[in-house]
C-alpha cells in the first residue's frame, strides 16, 4: 500500500512537467539568434491573436555578464535567421554604471540582414529595413539626452531614405559654454543612409550623394548656458538640392531667425556691435552645369537687423568636375558679379564710436571720411568705374543713399590667373579688366 501511495504521489507531482506546453517556435529562433553569452528569460509568452506564428513576451530579460536589457513587452512577427517582419518593444530599460537608457516604444518593420561573404563583424550596408520608429527615449548621464520621436525609413544600400527627429533635448553638456540644446524637429531625406553610416563606421569620407532631390531641415533650435540661460538659436534651416546623374542641378539654402542673446558668453561680441542681441538670416540659391563648369549664384544674402544687408551674385565658368577634383581654382573664369549693400545702422554705429574716440562731432568725422574716399579713389585718367564707386560711397557717407551696388561686367569672360596678374599692376588696370561699375542705392 505504501508503495502504491508513493507511486501515485510521484505521478501527481510529475503532472505539471508533462503538461508544460512546448516552447513557441519564435522563442526558439530568438534564442538561437542571440550572440553568446547572452541569455533570454521572460515571465510569460503567448501567440499573437492576429498572427499565431508570432509571439508576445512579457517581462523579458536579455542578460550578459556585464549588462541586462529589460523589455516590459516584446512582440515578434515573421522572425527568421536573417530578419524579422515586425518587432515591437515597449518599456525598454538598460543600465551601465551611472548611465541609464529608457525607451517607451520601438517598432521595426521588415528588417533583413544579408551577411557579407566570409562573415566578420556586421556592417551597416548588410542591413535593410522599411522603418524604425523610436518613441520616448531618455538617456541619463553626461550629457543627458531625450528624444520624443525618431523615425528612419527606407534604409538599405542604394536606397534613398529619410530620417526625422522630434523633440530633441540635450542637457549637462560637459566642458562646454553651451550647456544645453533643444530642437523641435530635424529631417534628412533623399540620402543613402546605409552608405552614410558605413562611411562613419569605417571613418572614411562620405560617398557622393545620389541624384535626385536631397533635403535637410530643422526648426526651432535653442542653445542654453548655465542655469538654462538662453544663448541663441535659429528659427529654422532648409537645405535642398535637385541633381541629375551628370551632377547638373540646383541648390537652395535658407537659415532664418538666427539669434545671439546677450549673455556673459556673448556680451563682449554684442557690445562691440552696439547691439542688445543679434538677429540675422542667410539665404542663397545656386545652379550648376557641369559641361562648361558653370556655377550661377543669383544672390547670397546676409541680413542682420540694425546692421545691414549684403547680397552677392556671381557667374563662373570652368569649375568642371575634373577641376573640382583637382581643386584647381586657376581653371575658374569670371563672367559677371554683383555686390549690393544696404546699411541699417552699421555705419552710424562706427561713426559714433570713432567720434567719441576722437572727441569730435559725427559731422566732422563724416567729412573726414568723404575726404579720405576722395584721396583713395581719385587719380589721373581714372576709369569710370572708380569714379562711380567713389560717388556711390560718398553718397552713403553723406546720408544721401541707403547703400551701394557694385557690378563686374568684363567685356569678355576673364580667367582667374589673369585677374590675379592684373591686380598686381594696380587698381586702375584691374577695374578696366573687370568692367567695374557702381551706383548708390536710394
Amino acid at each position: 500500500m505504501r508503495i502504491a501511495i508513493a507511486a501515485a504521489l510521484a505521478a501527481i507531482m510529475a503532472l505539471p512537467a508533462f503538461a508544460q506546453p512546448a516552447e513557441h517556435p519564435a522563442i526558439a529562433r530568438l534564442r538561437a539568434l542571440l550572440p553568446a553569452p547572452t541569455t533570454l528569460a521572460f515571465d510569460s509568452a503567448a501567440p499573437l491573436a492576429a498572427d499565431p506564428d508570432g509571439v508576445r513576451l512579457s517581462g523579458v530579460r536579455l542578460v550578459r555578464p556585464d549588462e541586462t536589457l529589460r523589455i516590459a513587452e516584446l512582440e515578434l512577427e515573421g522572425l527568421t535567421e536573417t530578419g524579422v517582419g515586425r518587432a515591437v518593444m515597449r518599456g525598454v530599460l538598460t543600465q551601465d554604471g551611472n548611465d541609464t537608457l529608457r525607451i517607451a516604444r520601438v517598432e521595426i518593420e521588415r528588417l533583413r540582414h544579408t551577411p557579407a561573404p566570409g562573415g566578420g563583424r556586421p556592417m551597416p550596408l548588410e542591413f535593410g529595413l522599411e522603418s524604425l520608429v523610436i518613441e520616448g527615449l531618455e538617456a541619463a548621464g553626461e550629457p543627458r539626452v531625450s528624444i520624443q520621436r525618431m523615425a528612419l525609413r527606407d534604409y538599405g544600400a542604394g536606397r534613398s531614405g529619410t530620417l526625422s527627429l522630434e523633440g530633441l533635448m540635450v542637457a549637462n553638456i560637459p566642458q562646454s559654454p553651451v550647456q544645453g540644446m533643444t530642437l523641435a524637429r530635424f529631417t534628412l531625406a533623399g540620402f543613402d543612409m546605409a552608405a552614410l553610416m558605413d562611411a562613419a563606421v569605417r571613418q572614411v569620407p562620405p560617398p557622393t550623394p545620389p541624384a535626385g532631390r536631397l533635403s535637410m531641415a530643422f526648426q526651432q533650435l535653442l542653445l542654453t548656458g548655465p542655469g538654462g540661460m538662453p544663448l541663441g538659436g535659429a528659427a529654422g534651416l532648409l537645405v535642398e538640392a535637385d541633381t541629375l546623374a551628370n551632377m547638373a542641378g540646383t541648390m537652395r539654402f535658407a537659415l532664418r531667425g538666427v539669434q545671439v542673446a546677450n549673455s556673459p558668453v556673448t556680451a563682449q561680441f554684442l557690445d562691440a556691435l552696439g547691439l542688445r542681441q543679434l538677429d540675422a538670416s542667410l539665404t542663397f540659391e545656386a545652379a550648376y552645369e557641369p559641361t562648361a563648369g558653370r556655377v550661377t549664384m543669383p544672390a547670397l544674402a546676409l541680413g542682420v537687423q540694425e546692421i545691414g544687408a549684403i547680397a552677392l551674385g556671381v557667374t563662373i565658368d570652368g569649375w568642371t568636375p575634373e577641376a573640382s577634383q583637382r581643386g584647381d581654382a586657376a581653371a575658374m573664369i569670371l563672367r559677371d558679379a554683383r555686390l549690393r549693400y544696404v546699411d541699417e545702422g552699421l555705419y552710424a554705429r562706427a561713426l559714433r564710436a570713432q567720434a567719441q574716440q576722437m572727441r569730435s562731432t559725427e559731422d566732422q568725422v563724416r567729412q573726414q571720411h568723404v575726404q579720405l574716399l576722395g584721396q583713395l579713389l581719385s587719380m589721373q585718367n581714372a576709369p569710370p568705374g572708380m569714379q562711380q564707386l567713389r560717388d556711390a560711397l560718398v553718397a552713403l557717407v553723406r546720408r544721401q543713399a541707403r547703400g551701394v551696388e557694385i557690378t563686374l561686367r568684363p567685356a569678355q569672360p576673364v580667367p582667374w590667373p589673369q585677374i590675379a596678374a592684373t591686380g598686381q599692376q594696380g587698381p586702375a588696370p584691374l577695374i578696366r579688366l573687370l568692367g567695374l561699375g557702381a551706383a548708390p542705392v536710394r
